[in-house]
């Protein structure tokens, strides 16, 4: 505990001439410490809820956590009393509560489903899908996703998270962070997912800059075989969108894309990313 003020009282039965009396501390730094310490164990845990794995059982949330099973039992009993998680038949999962603040946040990115409408005729016009996506901690969150009425087409789903240096999505994502900040987010090994992957880290900051600078980005087959990513940023006014980035991306296979219109693509981005701004 952290040493109290002392302040002098006027003698009497209880205190002594020239003694002090040692005021109560108003929040003892243990106590404070305690809470402070359950609120990040519990937001360890609910990082191990996905849309694959809507649900969770103690012995899971324990494995994957890497915390102590009483501590996670402890931590889920505080994380169900708070309305944060709610006991499912087979373990536990987030509460509707979550995802009520979950819409409160998307529409405080002033586009919610302005968002969606446009990503959905996007992807109706240009017969492929489109996504949009931002950065959440170290890894990417697809906001929105439409997929074409065609046969072949390109799996995702809005909410999913996976790893920021993945894809066109991710390397966009990242290129139009603070440059200083780019180291923080890069492994000391880069993973290598094709034959076409950059896992030089020299090369790959520069494919970072260079994306930066050209203002799209346009890769083939590098993180998923014959698959064509092609991506530009939406660029808020404010500051508070500035910290959180926003690309919009279209992906299909390479058999339908060819330069020109990759390119046609790019273009139909960046005129539905200047649209969610204006």
């Amino acid at each position: 505990m952290r040493p109290s003020l002392l302040i002098n009282f006027r003698p009497s039965q209880q205190s002594q001439p020239g003694r002090s009396r040692a005021l109560p501390d108003p929040m003892p730094r243990k106590l404070e410490s305690d809470a402070t310490g359950t609120l990040k164990k519990l937001s360890r845990i609910l990082e191990h809820f996905d849309l694959e794995h809507p649900v969770r059982s103690l012995a899971e949330l324990t494995r994957l956590s890497g915390l102590p099973k009483t501590s996670v039992f402890r931590v889920v009993k505080v994380g169900v009393e708070c309305d944060l998680l709610s006991a499912a038949p087979d373990g536990y999962r987030p509460s509707l509560r979550l995802f009520e603040l979950g819409m409160i946040a998307r529409e405080g990115f002033s586009f919610g489903d302005h968002l969606n409408r446009s990503v959905e005729a996007l992807a109706e016009k240009l017969g492929e899908t489109v996504l949009a996506a931002t950065v959440e901690g170290k890894q990417l969150l697809y906001l929105a996703v439409a997929e074409p009425q065609r046969a072949l087409r390109v799996a995702a789903r809005a909410g999913f998270r996976r790893e920021l240096l993945f894809g066109a999505t991710g390397l966009m994502l990242l290129a139009n962070l603070p440059v200083e900040s780019w180291p923080g987010y890069l492994p000391k090994k880069l993973p290598k997912y094709t034959r076409r992957t950059i896992v030089d880290r020299a090369k790959f900051l520069r494919r970072l800059h260079q994306v930066r600078q050209a203002g799209h980005m346009i890769e083939h087959g590098e993180y998923t075989e014959e698959l064509v990513g092609m991506a530009v940023p939406v660029s808020w006014k404010d500051s508070l969108h500035r910290r959180a980035p926003l690309v919009l991306v279209a992906v299909a296979p390479e058999t339908r894309v060819d330069r020109k219109k990759a390119l046609g693509i790019i273009s139909a981005l960046k005129r539905t990313a200047e649209g969610l701004v204006r």
